[in-house]
Formats: structure tokens, C-alpha cells, sequence
């Protein structure tokens, strides 16, 4: 590189450094990531605690009617099952 272009990118060097600093390059950011860190875990095992409690409520609900539907039918049809039974 010619001394013009050592120059030129000298310049910009020292541009870049006279700029105010990033939100990742200022001191502390490590301790807001590390915050957001563990409020986005704290979330997720919130959501995955109430996403259970839900799967609890599907699945009791469900084998509820399940066997309501089976204890209803048997039921209904325990008189003709013995009628047409055949003596031992």
C-alpha cells in the first residue's frame, strides 16, 4: 500500500475510534446479557409449566369422557350381552 492509502485508513482508524462505543462494546453489557439470560429462561419455564398443566387438563378430560363413553355403553348394552349368552 502506498503511504496516501497508509494515510487514508489511519484516518478512518481513528474515526472509528473517536466513535461512541456500541451497546456491546460498553462495559456492563455482560451483566444486561447475562440478566436477559436468565429472565428468557425464567419465561420458558414459565410457558413450559403452564403448557403442562394444560396437557394434564387434555389428557384427564379426555380419558374422562373415554370412559364415561365405555362405562355409558356397557351399560346400555350388559342386558342384551347376557340375553344372548349361551348356558354353560
Amino acid at each position: 500500500m502506498s503511504d496516501k492509502q497508509n494515510e487514508k485508513v489511519a484516518r478512518a482508524m481513528a474515526d472509528i475510534d473517536a466513535m461512541e462505543l456500541s451497546d456491546v462494546e460498553e462495559p456492563g453489557f455482560s451483566d444486561e446479557k447475562e440478566h436477559f439470560q436468565v429472565r428468557s429462561l425464567k419465561r420458558a419455564l414459565e410457558v413450559e409449566n403452564i403448557e403442562a398443566g394444560k396437557r394434564k387438563v387434555r389428557r384427564t378430560t379426555c380419558l374422562y369422557y373415554a370412559c364415561s363413553r365405555y362405562l355409558t355403553d356397557l351399560v346400555h348394552t350388559a342386558p342384551t350381552r347376557r340375553f344372548h349368552q349361551k348356558d354353560v
